[in-house]
């Protein structure tokens, strides 16, 4: 789980970028759970509610990052055998689920067809082989179990904090987004269309895909807090030598001084449902939205 603040991945090897990822979670954990938990719980939780979980016998909460969506599983699907998968151990180790496992999403330690359903919220763009990662989760679903997941489309050009954080940035001389590994992969995942075709490429069916607004109100220092603690931009201020750190603080801070202290970001929100079921012209239904299903 990420925020829209991303790059298209790099030539790194994947094994490697897997590693660097989960060593940057491991370190984040906690920043993670205080700045970022609550907004990705809420979306994801509009996901959950158009699911069918009541009769759900075993859920597979991959990516389950440090547990967010564990109480709302559990009340949707009381039944169920909840298992929640990460590949940090920093950020599962916070995670309620009472199964728990180390799993990488493009090698999972997991039986073939033994869930009913799989929710992966706001981590499609962390599988950095995205067709393996996605063919790995449909082999755990049982035929005609179900995929649910969120991930970010277009980020909110106009969200003040992003474009000021991005110029106090390079002012201080801080590596650019291409300096470094980059550790996700938003192509070709940040539209409906391109959502439904990758979705459909990896043998999944009847899907349902529609959009939303994170309408996530910060202040400038909810906003400065995050990106400092976590996601690419705090690995570009760690770069930076401390009396640059302070000073791209402090411009920072006085231009987003404004008098009612909030901005609200208004990144798009994507949201799929879809079934392990092959394909099949003559039953398989794919439907785009602009809201929630009905």
């Amino acid at each position: 789980m990420s925020s829209p603040d991303a790059h298209a991945a790099d030539s790194v090897d994947v094994s490697d970028r897997s590693r660097l990822l989960s060593e940057r979670y491991d370190v984040q954990a906690s920043a993670y759970r205080l700045h970022w938990e609550d907004a990705i719980r809420t979306h994801s939780t509009r996901l959950l509610d158009q699911m069918q979980l009541a009769g759900a016998a075993r859920v597979l909460d991959l990516a389950c990052g440090t547990g967010s969506l564990a109480d709302e599983l559990h009340a949707r699907a009381p039944a169920a055998a909840i298992i929640g998968a990460d590949r940090s151990l920093g950020m599962i180790q916070l995670a309620p689920h009472p199964l728990r496992v180390v799993a990488d999403g493009h090698q999972l330690p997991l039986p073939s067809g033994a869930f009913d359903v799989a929710v992966l919220a706001f981590a499609l763009f962390h599988l950095l082989d995205r067709s393996s990662g996605l063919r790995e989760i449909r082999r755990c679903l049982k035929p005609g179990g179900h995929l649910g997941l969120t991930t970010w489309g277009t980020p909110d050009g106009r969200f003040p904090p992003r474009a000021v954080w991005e110029e106090e940035l390079e002012r201080q001389g801080a590596p650019g987004p291409d300096d470094l590994p980059v550790l996700s992969d938003y192509t070709g995942i940040d539209t409906p269309d391109g959502l439904q075709q990758v979705l459909t490429d990896a043998g999944f069916s009847d899907l349902t895909v529609w959009t939303g607004s994170l309408a996530l109100v910060n202040s400038g220092e909810d906003y400065l807090a995050r990106v400092t603690s976590m996601g690419a931009d705090s690995r570009r201020f760690a770069a930076l030598p401390a009396d640059r750190q302070n000073e791209a603080l402090r411009r920072a801070r006085a231009r987003l001084a404004e008098p009612d202290d909030a901005f609200t970001d208004e990144s798009e929100v994507l949201y799929a449902i879809a079934s392990s079921r092959a394909p099949d012209s003559s039953a398989s239904r794919n439907r785009l939205r602009s809201n929630p299903p009905p």
